[in-house]
């Protein structure tokens, strides 16, 4: 029996988020994560594990914390290293385009609603 790895299942989760919106939710998340939360949260450990590994966890958590967009960045990257792109089984077209700095942009369009450009047309995949 076949099983899926998390890199499979990163990008079957991940897949749609374009980056603007992946940024965006790594600085929410480090924004939420306040030292208050993290220090609430440490204080809802057992008083002997708080005396044993309290401050050294609290600490870690705020590294971490601070660290998290540019973690985000380098996981954004890896995972767009190789991108699964699901096309319909009809007939669609595809716009592949490279840009100036080296990106690459995809777009999926029905091909069956126009047999000529797709310009002045939705893609319904847009990356």
């Amino acid at each position: 029996m076949a099983t899926c790895g998390s890199r499979e299942l990163d990008l079957g989760l991940l897949n749609d988020l374009d980056r603007a919106t992946w940024d965006s939710v790594a600085q929410s998340v480090r924004a939420r994560l306040t030292d208050a939360v993290i220090d609430s949260a440490m204080r809802t450990m057992p008083p002997e594990y708080q005396r044993l590994t309290g401050g050294r966890i609290d600490s870690l958590l705020k590294i971490r914390r601070d660290a998290l967009p540019a973690v985000a960045d380098r996981f954004y990257a890896l995972l767009a290293r190789v991108v699964d792109i699901h096309a319909t089984d009809a007939r669609d077209r595809a716009v592949v385009e490279r840009d100036s700095a080296g990106g690459l942009r995809v777009q999926l369009f029905d091909a069956r609603a126009s047999r000529q450009n797709s310009s002045g047309r939705t893609p319904y995949f847009d990356r």
